[in-house]
């Protein structure tokens, strides 16, 4: 006999434990998401405070803001419903913010962290909600629906916004040291546009507050800024893209005097592929006497000391690559010292007089949303989609870097700042040509030359080119 039976999917306990822990690339990318949520909701400001506990068991993370809050509905309806799209179908929140978060996961990023969640949250009108969470219970679960959650509601004067505390073990605590701190900060001096036009008056302040970890990290209590690098170019290049493919870039060079902006008309004869595009790229020299003048120019430490040589180039080293910005905060890894997205270094490899390396350059590029570029986050939080956008991208990217790179060629080769250059690509031209080796080799054999005569100049040879490398 023939039964037809409805039935109905349910995800399992686990569920949304993959959702934080799968699908959130790593401790960086929950703490950013948490930013992101407080940005959402219209606060002026987030504060992140990390403290281990006095016995050094643990530790908790405190994320607080000033934003409009939760209502019981809203946690009930919206924030402990999986991958919600309400944030996608709003796009804007009450003030005016373009949404950050879209794939109603970035809130789950807190089981990354600890081991246990309590939220406490005001709305505007004084309703306070509290949510208790163990995600232990989740894993053991059989459903996600059998895990029972208390929502309690109360009347309060407290002011608005949204407090998470979050605590984990000394399994936690053992995943913050001192370079997770530094890596920690960096971070978050990159994930907004350095450039503040692209919020217009739309100020949010990001503070850092790191207490009692074990001795080799130091406490820190900050307001975090963007690195000071960006305003003391050698060279530039910016400007807007329409999505038509033509706009104007304006070029400059701090290094020669008297010297005028240039503008370069850009026409593409398409579209972008990628929506319109605002590009912004710095290019500094690394010669002993162009980090002598960057210094010169005001780089100084946080606390308004001037840097020295050591410290200016390890600046460089940390603060390079170009970003891609979305509403002013940017998609990770792009942007990364490790993530050279453009290839930059693989082509200065192939033209060194002429290319600039990754770690010579600090910009972003500022792209539109994704129904209008096609540039597609990854669920993961780990980059674009590679599609056809990002490729229009990544080669509209290049050949602004281009209309830069040959300019600062022309210069250098005018004022003889190439010619250490010149010699490193003439050797190099020597450590991989065999044409000498061929004409000697030819010239002792038409002589009657023996095996060992032969050996001898292939041996003198190689010598002569280890000398080259070095």
């Amino acid at each position: 006999m023939n039964t037809n039976t409805i039935c109905r999917i349910r995800p399992a306990g686990r569920h949304i434990l993959t959702i934080g822990r799968d699908l959130i690339q790593d401790n960086y990318a929950a703490v950013l998401e948490l930013v992101k949520n407080a940005y959402d909701a219209d606060s002026p400001d987030v504060h992140l405070e990390f403290k281990a506990f006095d016995d050094l068991s643990g530790y908790s993370i405190v994320v607080s803001d000033h934003g409009h809050g939760m209502s019981t509905d809203d946690i009930i309806n919206k924030w402990m419903v999986p991958s919600t799209s309400d944030k996608r179908d709003r796009r804007k929140s009450p003030l005016g913010r373009m949404m950050q978060g879209s794939k109603g996961v970035g809130r789950y990023a807190t089981s990354i962290l600890g081991s246990n969640l309590y939220l406490e949250t005001v709305t505007t009108v004084g309703e306070k909600t509290t949510v208790y969470l163990e995600w232990e219970p989740f894993k053991d679960a059989t459903y996600l629906d059998d895990v029972e959650i208390i929502v309690e509601t109360e009347k309060t004067s407290e002011p608005q916004g949204t407090r998470l505390t979050i605590e984990g073990d000394k399994e936690f605590l053992s995943e913050w040291g001192k370079g997770q701190f530094y890596k920690l900060r960096d971070e978050l001096k990159k994930l907004q546009s350095p450039v503040s036009t692209v919020f217009g008056k739309d100020e949010f302040c990001i503070k850092l507050t790191v207490n009692d970890f074990p001795e080799e990290v130091e406490n820190i209590d900050e307001t975090i800024e963007p690195y000071p690098l960006f305003d003391l170019f050698d060279y530039r290049i910016s400007g807007k893209i329409n999505e038509n493919g033509k706009g104007t870039l304006t070029y400059s060079c701090k290094k020669a005097r008297n010297t005028i902006e240039e503008e370069i008309p850009l026409d593409l004869e398409k579209d972008t592929g990628c929506g319109e595009l605002d590009i912004d790229i710095r290019v500094y020299d690394r010669e002993p006497e162009a980090i002598n003048t960057l210094i010169s120019r005001g780089l100084t430490d946080e606390s308004g000391e001037p840097l020295g040589k050591n410290e200016a180039r390890r600046l460089l080293n940390t603060y390079n690559g170009i970003g891609v910005y979305r509403n002013g905060f940017r998609i990770r890894p792009l942007g990364e010292r490790t993530f050279d997205w453009l290839e930059l270094d693989k082509r200065r490899v192939n033209i060194p007089a002429r290319c600039v390396g990754s770690n010579q350059t600090i910009g972003y590029v500022q792209i539109q949303a994704q129904d209008q570029s096609g540039l597609i986050e990854k669920s993961a939080r780990d980059g674009l989609r590679e599609n056809t956008a990002f490729n229009q991208l990544k080669a509209i990217t290049t050949l602004v870097i281009t209309q830069l790179e040959w300019r600062r060629y022309h210069y250098r080769r005018k004022e003889g700042l190439s010619r250490p250059i010149y010699k490193i690509e003439q050797n190099l031209q020597q450590l991989f040509s065999s044409e000498a080796l061929k004409r000697n080799v030819r010239t002792q054999l038409d002589k009657g030359a023996n095996a060992e005569k032969i050996i001898e100049l292939i041996e003198q040879s190689a010598k002569q080119k280890n000398k080259v490398t070095e």
